[in-house]
């Protein structure tokens, strides 16, 4: 069965109705898409017609957005500086005018004026359906918030700055209408500019004006070939371009960690901070697993806890980056250009003894003459997956495997289950594809002590965040599908186009299960459960309950690296001899 597209539907028109606007570079106010939103039904923005403040949904939009987004009134789209010029923002580097801004949870270039303006660097079409549903969520959201606020005495003396929010308790919580729980997790994000927020809140509606300049579709696959430029150039002393290369996707810390050892090394004052600050309740959880046996168990907290070691003080991220590059660990945190963070791991440079013992192989020795490469990415979004992975194939003559490690939601399992498709479904394209995937249940279940793992899974591969519903959900549940994630089809189309040599067709299905030149694995661990009852995970981090699945799913991948160079060794070995 061949599933609707993304141009069927509310989503469709909703989608339809942006990309209308939003054509030839002129001014659109979000307000005009706030009821097209609200009629998708999002999944993700449930409360977005209901006069109920959606916190939720609004603290999902917070964490893509930039943290200053209050003073902001006209949003710049575009793929570089030229483009830009022609909506009249210019002088972008010069840095007394233009800086820097960031989301927590999104790497996009952006930089504000430090005023109204901001402007986003924009790398696929996957960049404008996000930011767009991200605004549009945040502006209903704070509307929703200010309404209240403004037909009550407690709100116009917060804009006049006569008090102050935190001198005034529960009040403004309870003439929101918010629950305890959702408040706190709205003071987690704002704590630390409380007053400002809240006065800013009270004081005046949004009504974000956006611009989107763009000239062709091609210009995007120009912003990959400069920032493979920029890679290359950067790895230069690798010698990149004759080297075998493996590619993968998943985080900027779960591998190195397992290789590097630095954790390790430092578990004394690590886990000595994990019982003095008690964060997300790891105290608990660390005296539980003290005396379990179960390999892993420690090693994933000591993980866990090891980012907010290196927060405390960021002087000890230098220790870090010079023990990985002991280890042949190599860094590029991102560009201009792409703003995406990946390593360059020298498998000839690892030190077995300080690996993670879960990583140990037979033959560990024959590493020392692998010529071979990993190049680990940080997950890009959407549509970004096709051009990136499109870059790297048709840039390197040696790439032995392509793997894919990624969050999704699950239909069916809980938090941190692992799944692993062997057919996804791309709204982008309309195209089934099928595929052999190199990892089964065999090379993660031994490492899943809390959670499931599900074999021969069915994904689809929706066009954003916000862009799927109940209804939506409820056709793929019905045919089988369990995850629902961003990148697995745009990758899957980059794997045809290199093994064919032709574009991907659309509307189609698409047996990939001999074809590709390289090993393909994709693994996908549980982030969010739509079916759960539950305080939705759109406000908050997986935290630790996803970390026995990020890091079995990246010993899985690391494993299947080092048995491919150990075969190669050892039949090097052979052929000496012989």
């Amino acid at each position: 069965m061949m599933l609707r597209g993304p141009e069927e539907g509310s989503i469709g028109k909703y989608l339809q109705v942006c990309y209308a606007l939003l054509h030839g570079n002129v001014e659109v106010a979000v307000s005009d898409l706030e009821e097209r939103h609200a009629e998708m039904r999002s999944s993700l923005h449930t409360l977005a017609s209901s006069k109920e403040v959606d916190i939720s949904a609004f603290l999902y939009s917070i964490r893509r957005l930039p943290p200053f987004l209050e003073s902001v009134e006209s949003i710049y789209m575009g793929q570089n500086e030229s483009v830009l010029a022609k909506l009249g923002i210019v002088d972008l580097k010069d840095h007394s005018h233009w800086r820097p801004a960031r989301a927590q949870s999104r790497n996009r270039f952006m930089l504000s004026d430090g005023g109204s303006r901001l402007v986003v660097f924009i790398c696929s079409l996957s960049d404008v359906d996000d930011l767009i549903s991200s605004l549009t969520c945040f502006q209903i959201e704070w509307n929703k918030m200010h309404s209240r606020l403004d037909s009550t005495s407690l709100g116009r003396d917060l804009a006049s700055g006569s008090i102050r929010a935190e001198e005034i308790g529960d009040r403004i919580r309870k003439t929101l209408g918010v629950s305890q729980d959702s408040w706190m997790l709205l003071w987690q994000v704002w704590g630390q500019n409380w007053n400002e927020k809240m006065r800013a809140l009270a004081k005046s509606p949004k009504n974000f004006k956006v611009i989107f300049s763009s000239d062709k579709p091609d210009d995007y696959q120009q912003i990959y070939q400069a920032w493979w430029n920029l890679i290359s150039d950067h790895f230069q002393h690798l010698d990149l371009s004759n080297r075998p290369v493996y590619f993968v996707s998943s985080n900027d810390y779960s591998l190195t960690d397992l290789l590097s050892g630095y954790a390790f090394s430092h578990s004394g004052s690590i886990l000595g901070r994990v019982m003095d600050a008690n964060k997300d309740g790891l105290n608990r959880i660390w005296r539980l697993i003290q005396s379990d046996d179960e390999p892993g168990r420690q090693e994933n907290l000591l993980y866990h806890a090891l980012q907010s070691y290196l927060e405390a003080d960021p002087a000890r991220v230098d220790d870090m980056r010079e023990m990985e590059e002991e280890s042949g660990i190599f860094r590029h945190e991102g560009s201009e250009a792409l703003d995406i963070k990946c390593q360059m791991i020298e498998v000839c440079r690892l030190r077995p003894e300080r690996m993670d013992q879960r990583l140990h192989l037979d033959g560990m020795e024959m590493l020392r003459q692998s010529r071979a490469l990993i190049l680990n990415i940080e997950y890009p979004l959407g549509m970004a997956a096709y051009y990136l992975l499109s870059q790297i194939c048709s840039s390197q003559r040696y790439l032995e495997g392509i793997y894919i490690m990624g969050k999704a939601a699950s239909m069916q399992g809980r938090l941190g289950d692992v799944m692993i498709p062997v057919e996804v479904y791309d709204m982008h394209s309309k195209n089934n594809f099928a595929f052999h995937n190199c990892f089964s249940m065999r090379d993660i279940v031994d490492m899943m002590m809390d959670s499931a793992v599900f074999d021969s899974q069915k994904a689809i591969t929706v066009r954003g965040t916000f862009l799927h519903n109940r209804e939506m959900m409820e056709s793929f549940k019905r045919e089988d599908y369990n995850g629902i994630e961003m990148e697995a089809g745009p990758y899957l189309r980059a794997v045809y186009e290199s093994t064919y040599k032709k574009r991907c067709p659309s509307s189609a299905r698409i047996d990939l299960m001999d074809k590709p030149k390289q090993d393909l694995g994709m693994l996908h661990y549980a982030s969010d459960t739509p079916y759960s009852k539950r305080v939705s995970l759109l406000s908050e981090k997986l935290g630790f309950v996803g970390v026995e699945a990020i890091y079995a799913c990246s010993i899985a991948i690391l494993r299947r690296i080092m048995m491919s160079e150990i075969q190669k060794g050892k039949k090097g070995a052979k052929v000496i001899e012989g």
